[in-house]
């Protein structure tokens, strides 16, 4: 609690400083006394925002809240462009000098991603060896490079639902050969349902897009690109839900359910395995079911955690989801757990 209240403040503390220093900003170029001082007003505010706010920046957000540094480049172009809007086109003297120096920034960043993606694609393959799990391996390979960052957690997920989206029929089922696997879906009905769904959508998406043209065109190009996304990403849960499979490896239970949910169970851990057919929600409890309710409930001796899109982290010690073969399954996981409770 103390933790979330000290980000609070100094977030908060950040977004004063800032505002204030805009404030200040456009003052003093609205100022009468601008024109004849124009030299010193136009350096003053050139350094105040294009360096002065990335330096608090790094000072109270990236330093406190152990935000990766090289979102600091970032601040420094969102500034630069707020310098831009601010500053009178006659006075862009400095703001040019900077301009020309972000060359070398831009190819230093360049060069930086560039080391970091090969990093990251080394540590995937290595991972790929161990476990056949994209989703998984790509989190992993990232934090390796990076550590943990939500920003990175997000760009991660939409290579995924990319990867799965547009190019499903290409991405193979997620198992080593001959590994025994246990679908979620063909008993839910979300096949036929997806399938009806974004139909529906792209029937819509023409008639909406068609509508909006004539009215405007920037609006109708908008939503016509939210909803192609919007489509991608149900092709990419389904395909992801088909292809990643429940699965046992190296003595632990691979719980995968499409791009939505993900964890790995130590069967030691289970305590109890529940057939449901009607399942109580409560924040206790962790619903990774499609369609219809789920028909299996874990309930562990401590608390797991299930790994979600965007990097969404829940932890809970009971997990509800959907098994077509639940007596295959409950056979398979006695296999690890030789004392396993069963109801």
């Amino acid at each position: 609690m103390k933790t979330v209240i000290l980000k609070n403040v100094w977030l908060t503390t950040f977004l004063g400083i800032i505002l204030f220093i805009i404030f200040v900003s456009l003052f003093l170029v609205k100022i009468y006394e601008f024109k004849s001082h124009a030299e010193i007003f136009s350096l003053a505010v050139t350094i105040d925002i294009t360096l002065g706010i990335p330096i608090l920046y790094y000072s109270i957000i990236s330093r406190k809240l152990k935000i990766h540094p090289i979102t600091i480049v970032v601040v420094f172009l969102i500034c630069l462009g707020i310098a831009n809007y601010i500053l009178p086109k006659e006075n862009h003297n400095y703001l040019d000098l900077i301009k020309k120096g972000t060359a070398l920034i831009e190819l230093t960043v360049i060069t930086y991603g560039f080391i970091k993606i090969r990093k990251i694609i080394k540590s995937y393959n290595q991972l790929s060896v161990q476990r056949i799990d994209f989703v998984r391996n790509l989190y992993s390979a990232i934090e390796s490079v990076f550590g943990k960052s939500k920003a990175l957690y997000i760009a991660a997920s939409e290579v995924f639902t990319f990867r799965y989206g547009l190019f499903f029929w290409k991405v193979k089922k997620e198992i080593f050969n001959g590994q025994k696997y246990f679908t979620t879906y063909k008993k839910t009905g979300v096949i036929g349902f997806t399938g009806v769904l974004t139909f529906i959508m792209l029937f819509e998406t023409i008639v909406v897009h068609f509508f909006l043209w004539h009215w405007n065109k920037n609006v109708a190009l908008v939503v016509t690109i939210l909803t192609i996304y919007g489509i991608v990403f149900i092709i990419a849960d389904i395909a992801a839900i088909i292809k990643r499979p429940i699965v046992f490896y190296q003595n632990k239970l691979y719980l995968r359910i499409g791009i939505r949910a993900s964890a790995i169970i130590d069967p030691e851990k289970i305590e109890k395995v529940e057939i449901i057919k009607r399942f109580n929600k409560s924040k206790e409890k962790i619903d990774c079911s499609l369609l219809r309710s789920p028909n299996i409930l874990i309930t562990l001796n401590e608390p797991v955690t299930v790994i979600g899109y965007y990097g969404y982290k829940r932890t809970a010690d009971q997990i509800a989801f959907n098994i077509d073969n639940t007596t295959e399954f409950i056979n398979e996981l006695r296999q690890y757990k030789e004392h396993l409770m069963i109801q």
